[in-house]
């Protein structure tokens, strides 16, 4: 199987899903409308290769490839940006997990609220005001059968010198002492 066919069997699930009645209040029929003549425009061309052309994207979020190639992009550009910040500082990578939440709006922004009030204060701190000089947040959201894990995952540029002032498990032991204070 080619990349093509993975997109186009990868709309298709996309479409068998969102034809669901279960998701006839998340996707309305115009946005349906969108996914399908983006699926039968890439389904069109890879039946006609022969021509030259430009594969058309609708670029809408709730597209599965569109989606899929926009985080991409977005991957790009963050991926250009860190190896710059890299040449001047040192790079940390942490992940603060949340409760597992229901799938529902309201509690799941609720708990990415309570994620980065506790990302602000273990900044807040002075051991991490020390030695922090930029960080990158992605806010993900794992999705189960039943509920969901929305959690953050940063990426800390810290200076140079950070074993002057900590060694790396002591630097472990201050997040974790941290983030388990504002827990409790």
């Amino acid at each position: 199987m080619n990349k093509e066919e993975e997109y186009i069997e990868y709309y298709e699930k996309g479409i068998n899903i969102y034809e669901r009645e279960d998701f006839k209040d998340i996707i309305s029929e115009k946005r349906l409308l969108n996914v399908k003549n983006c699926y039968n425009e890439r389904l069109y061309w890879y039946e006609h290769p022969e021509w030259n052309h430009k594969t058309f994207r609708c670029k809408k979020p709730f597209c599965p490839v569109c989606s899929m190639k926009n985080r991409y992009q977005k991957f790009k550009e963050l991926k250009k940006k860190a190896l710059a910040l890299n040449k001047e500082y040192w790079v940390f990578f942490l992940t603060l997990n949340g409760s597992n939440v229901e799938i529902a709006t309201d509690k799941i922004n609720k708990e990415i609220e309570n994620n980065n009030k506790d990302f602000k204060k273990l900044l807040d701190k002075p051991f991490m005001k020390k030695i922090v000089r930029k960080y990158l947040k992605v806010i993900e959201i794992k999705y189960t059968d039943y509920d969901s894990l929305p959690h953050i995952h940063i990426v800390l540029f810290v200076i140079k010198g950070v074993y002057k002032h900590f060694k790396i498990s002591e630097l472990k032991e201050l997040i974790r002492a941290c983030l388990k204070t504002q827990n409790q």
